[in-house]
């Protein structure tokens, strides 16, 4: 049995989400990527964060996507419940290169992509990272949101009750196919053996979020997935090893 990727979510172990210290606690844990959350600001500006709302020192909360990005690196507008402003993506290369991490960005709009592609040309990190958070539709119609990098397509699958399932999934990893994708991203409770079958006989990777417990970890690797997004990836790491020794 191969051992799936596993990927620290963003502010995993209790560290602060989408921070620096994430990264480095995430090189400590021997995972092997650290996952990141992306805005776009009113300027195009990638902003690590989850929520789409900033906040002014008077309390007025702003949409990110209403406001420059400079706003928010220099700590006029501030992320909830962060004390310091977010790190730049380029900062966030720098600390996964530092820590032999690959990086997953999970953005949350589409338009973020073309200042993504400026700066990972830059740095020069595509080999390195891969994309999840889109779904479908809001990648239908749009050029390969990063063409040097590997992109997973979050998707929604039916039902196990559902009538017809079958011939929906495999309709569903069709669409996926069609983008030019090279895996998909799933809710680990919605994923089964039809999916990963699916997704398999069209050469698909197959990723879950966001696995915590034992039990769990152990259906999905049963499956078999490739990676696994975790708040707890050291438990994860050593649960993945001693059964990885004992097959």
């Amino acid at each position: 049995m191969s051992a799936p990727l596993i990927v620290a979510h963003s502010g995993f172990a209790g560290t602060p989400p989408n921070s620096l210290l994430s990264v480095e606690a995430a090189g400590s844990a021997g995972v092997d990527a650290v996952e990141f959350d992306l805005q776009c600001s009113a300027d195009g500006t990638p902003i690590p964060m989850h929520d789409g709302v900033v906040v002014s020192a008077d309390g007025e909360h702003h949409r990110v996507a209403s406001v420059p990005g400079e706003s928010i690196f220099r700590g006029i507008l501030s992320v909830p419940g962060r004390k310091e402003p977010p790190p730049t993506l380029a900062e966030i290369i720098d600390a996964c290169r530092s820590n032999d991490l690959l990086l997953n960005l999970d953005v949350k709009t589409p338009r973020v992509f073309p200042a993504v592609r400026a700066i990972l040309s830059k740095f020069g990190f595509h080999h390195r990272m891969f994309v999840t958070g889109c779904g479908i539709g809001e990648l239908l119609g749009a050029d390969r949101p990063i063409p040097e990098a590997s992109l997973l397509v979050n998707i929604e699958p039916p039902a196990e009750t559902e009538i017809e399932r079958h011939t929906r999934v495999q309709n569903l990893i069709g669409r996926v196919v069609a983008l030019g994708a090279q895996g998909i991203n799933v809710e680990h409770t919605r994923v089964d053996r039809d999916l990963v079958t699916a997704a398999r006989e069209r050469f698909l990777s197959v990723a879950v979020w966001t696995v915590d417990r034992t039990e769990d970890l152990d259906r999905v690797r049963a499956l078999p997935v490739d990676a696994i997004t975790s708040n707890v990836p050291i438990a994860m790491c050593r649960s993945t090893e001693s059964s990885l020794s004992e097959a």
